[in-house]
């Protein structure tokens, strides 16, 4: 499987349904990826991942 930030939507919901992946999963791999690249593209204007994970 790809990575989940990777995914889309249908084959997020997919993972969610076959019990592979959860909400909490995807949103922690998206944070990790981003704190991969930001400190080379600094992009990101708003970045909460507590808010993120509690919204998971």
């Amino acid at each position: 499987m790809a990575s989940l930030h990777e995914l889309s939507a249908a084959e997020l919901s997919a993972a969610y349904r076959a019990g592979s992946a959860s909400p909490v999963d995807a949103v922690a791999d998206v944070i990790a990826h981003i704190e991969r690249w930001e400190p080379h593209l600094c992009a990101m204007y708003a970045f909460d991942p507590q808010a993120a994970r509690q919204a998971a």
